[in-house]
């Protein structure tokens, strides 16, 4: 089982990924469940950050802005 988790979620390196685990008559199927972080990065194709460095870059702090806004922008559109 744990060869087959680790070959599920090999393309989603450095993201956190659930992992669903159903068992139904001794074969275990596993699905993915990404959190809503990952979803944002694979939507924006950039690559994952870096933990270990703590500051921002502007790029990144403007693109965080223009994130923060977006569920107002879209409760505006209803």
């Amino acid at each position: 089982i744990g060869n087959d988790i680790a070959k599920a979620t090999g393309d989603g390196k450095d993201l956190r990924i659930t992992v669903k685990l159903t068992t139904q008559n001794r074969q275990a199927q596993i699905d993915m469940v990404p959190s809503a972080s990952v979803l944002i990065v694979k939507a924006l194709n950039e690559l994952p950050r870096d933990r270990n460095r703590k500051t921002l870059s502007t790029v990144e702090i403007a693109l965080l802005m223009r994130l923060s806004t977006l569920p107002s922008r879209c409760s505006t559109d209803l």
